[in-house]
């Protein structure tokens, strides 16, 4: 018989390891329930990335950021387009591959009026002397920003989608679909045609100058309709036959604005998944909407820089891509996602990442050259106008000579040309200077432009940091 004391131990143990079983289960029960079946893992996974990550840091990507410094010294946010008109320009002259605006541009840049006397002027500042009538000068943002788009060629911007099952967004679109299916038609039709024409092709009889809810209605359609035409040669048909891994749907789709819609070389939609403790872990690399393919925006310049063709994309293989020519498998889960193998460290320390101030300050110094040369060609215009009264100024009347006296004064408050001239040449300088810098961090890589601002949120949960920016 064995002691009766060994018999109580044994019996206690017994007791624990009940006990612990019963908790390690209720533990599990809990995070299946409420955070998903493999939380610890992912928990395990993204401390894995933090920590033993041997995922290097591609030296192909370059990351210009929009931050906090530029924000206070450029503008505040949203910038006027013709900044990043200015800073594409920079890129495609410095020798940039692609260059990806991490931002969608849904709506217009309103056109800017400005005039000479108070054009980036402050309530605090002296008005510029004037010769003349002060002209208005009309700046349109948008028309500038598809000008520079459509000189560089290699200017990449993305389109919203929401992730949804394939059958739910295609039951939302049903409601819209006749409107849509018509103006989708006449601009397939006729790309040229403006909004007018087609109003009164689809609305005979109606006044086009009455803007009610139809109105605006039909007019959203157009513009939708647009942008999606000229982003339709990056959609790409498949037959649901030769697929076997399973492909997430898109939910209604968010477009740039036509104007830069035309002028993309490439596009995608920008969507990562979210899990359910709210980390960004996987993103969908394909979707598909209306027996239509689309790209992830990242998956779409990955394409381009390795020169992968939609004929080269295998999907027939279940829970992976295949790329047979470059002997690539890209597994997928089963919601078809990739995991993204994140480097180690902070996402600040594990990229190249530059503040777009690196170009802003050429464009501040173009500014500041271009504001030196008014004020020379000022000095000119009132040097001249000044030669050209008579020597004896007491025949004047009393009014013009005010105003010739204004004149002189002018010309005193606009300073020394020479020094001007000299300033111009240190600024001529520093522009080649800081063009041929930029030009060794851009020149053949794809360079990606988003936001790290805490003025303009972007920001996701990620296995590096709480507060990663989405680009």
């Amino acid at each position: 018989r064995r002691p009766a004391g060994k018999t109580s131990a044994s019996r206690g143990a017994a007791r624990m390891g009940l006990l612990i079983g019963i908790l390690v289960t209720v533990v599990f029960a809990f995070f299946s329930q409420f955070l998903g079946d493999n939380y610890l893992e992912l928990k395990l996974l993204d401390y894995r990335h933090r920590n033993f990550s041997d995922m290097p840091v591609d030296p192909a990507i370059v990351h210009i950021d929009i931050d906090d410094t530029s924000l206070e010294q450029l503008h505040r946010w949203p910038w006027p387009r013709r900044y990043l008109a200015r800073m594409i320009d920079l890129c495609w002259e410095a020798g940039a591959r692609q260059i990806v605006l991490d931002m969608i541009l849904p709506e217009e840049n309103a056109v800017e009026l400005t005039r000479a006397d108070l054009a980036n002027v402050s309530a605090f500042e002296p008005v510029p002397p004037i010769v003349g009538e002060p002209q208005v000068e009309v700046t349109d943002n948008d028309r500038l920003l598809a000008q520079a788009m459509e000189q560089a060629q290699n200017v990449v911007i993305p389109y919203y989608a929401a992730i949804q099952d394939p059958a739910a967004a295609d039951a939302v679109r049903e409601k819209k679909r006749l409107e849509y299916q018509e103006v989708k038609s006449l601009i397939a039709a006729d790309p040229g045609a403006g909004f007018e024409e087609i109003y009164r092709l689809l609305r005979p009889g109606k006044n086009i100058y009455y803007r009610d809810e139809e109105y605006e209605a039909l007019l959203n359609s157009y513009i939708y309709c647009l942008s999606e035409y000229y982003l339709s040669p990056f959609f790409t048909p498949f037959s649901p036959d030769a697929v076997r891994t399973r492909l997430p749907g898109l939910g209604p789709l968010t477009f740039p604005i036509p104007q830069l819609a035309r002028q993309v070389s490439n596009s995608g939609f920008a969507t990562a998944y979210i899990d359910r403790d709210g980390t960004a872990r996987r993103i969908p690399l394909l979707a598909q909407r209306e027996g239509l393919l689309h790209k992830q925006l990242s998956f779409a310049v990955a394409c381009r820089m390795l020169g992968i063709q939609d004929a080269d994309i295998d999907l027939s293989h279940r829970r992976k891509i295949v790329i047979p020519r470059l002997k690539m498998e890209i597994p997928l889960d089963e919601n078809g996602a990739m995991l993204i193998s994140w480097p180690c460290g902070r996402w600040e320390k594990t990229g190249n990442h530059y503040s777009i101030l690196m170009a802003g300050k050429i464009w501040m110094a173009e500014k500041g050259r271009q504001d030196n040369q008014r004020c020379l060609d000022l000095m000119e215009t009132l040097r001249y106008q000044l030669s050209t009264l008579p020597a004896n100024e007491n025949e004047l009347d009393a009014e013009t000579k005010a105003q010739v006296q204004q004149m002189r004064e002018n010309l005193q408050r606009l300073g020394d040309p020479n020094e001007l001239r000299a300033a111009n040449e240190k600024l001529s300088r520093e522009i080649d200077e800081d063009k041929s810098n930029l030009r060794k961090i851009v020149e053949g890589k794809i360079v990606f432009v988003g936001s790290i601002a805490t003025a303009v949120p972007d920001f996701v949960v990620s296995p590096l940091d709480k507060r990663t920016p989405g680009v």
